[in-house]
């Protein structure tokens, strides 16, 4: 499946350590790390970490028990691709996105960034936002994955922090659309504040929150 197996000894290192700020694992590679450090503190470089389509990145210890991946100044970012590990913290002025899968258990004090630049962010494992998130998400037609962004849960999702929508220029939604933009296997918490940007003159925009889903619905002002 994979053209190309690479082991890491020890933690991979990305934008601290002295090592390169920008690692992308390209297609159809296989990266295993002990454990994964983005950044190291507010004092050092930034660090993006890009996995690209048909690529994985697999964090466990050596003794294939999964380990942590910890994005403390920088990207983790999704281009098709996959991320497993046992814990991913996402700390606050970091973000994490793109389109593709990450199989953990996820703490995100940063930025949720679904899309590349719009599309799906499968999250396998409970997902938890915290008062400090941002989730940003594009609404720019009725297709999924191809016209809005998702993030889709297999797991608990508990909501916090910021929601932040933008209607996408030359999309004009009507009264009564509705799109489901977050799910999970059961939804708890609420988002702090929602801000809407470039909605169009005459509708607004509610979040509506269920046990399974958060979705946003266009209204009449």
């Amino acid at each position: 499946m994979y053209a190309s197996d690479v082991l890491v000894s020890g933690p991979l290192y990305v934008g601290c350590q002295g090592a390169s700020n920008h690692v992308a694992i390209p297609s159809k590679t296989r990266v295993q790390a002990g454990s994964v450090f983005i950044g190291w503190n507010d004092l050092a470089q930034e660090g993006r970490l890009e996995v690209s389509a048909d690529a994985r990145l697999v964090v466990t210890d050596a003794c294939s028990r999964p380990a942590a991946c910890e994005v403390r100044r920088g990207v983790l970012w999704l281009q098709g691709g996959e991320v497993v590990s046992d814990s991913v913290s996402v700390w606050q002025n970091s973000k994490m996105g793109g389109r593709g899968t990450v199989s953990a258990t996820t703490l995100c004090a940063g930025t949720l960034l679904p899309g590349a630049p719009i599309g799906t962010l499968i999250h396998r494992g409970a997902l938890a936002l915290s008062p400090s998130a941002s989730s940003e998400f594009q609404i720019g037609g009725y297709n999924a994955d191809s016209e809005f962004d998702r993030v889709l849960v297999d797991g608990r999702l508990c909501l916090a922090g910021v929601l932040s929508l933008s209607v996408e220029s030359g999309f004009v939604p009507v009264e009564g659309d509705r799109f489901v933009i977050m799910t999970g296997s059961s939804v708890s918490g609420s988002f702090s504040d929602v801000v809407i940007s470039n909605c169009p003159d005459g509708l607004a925009a509610d979040v509506v929150v269920t046990e399974e889903s958060v979705s946003v619905v266009f209204t009449a002002r």
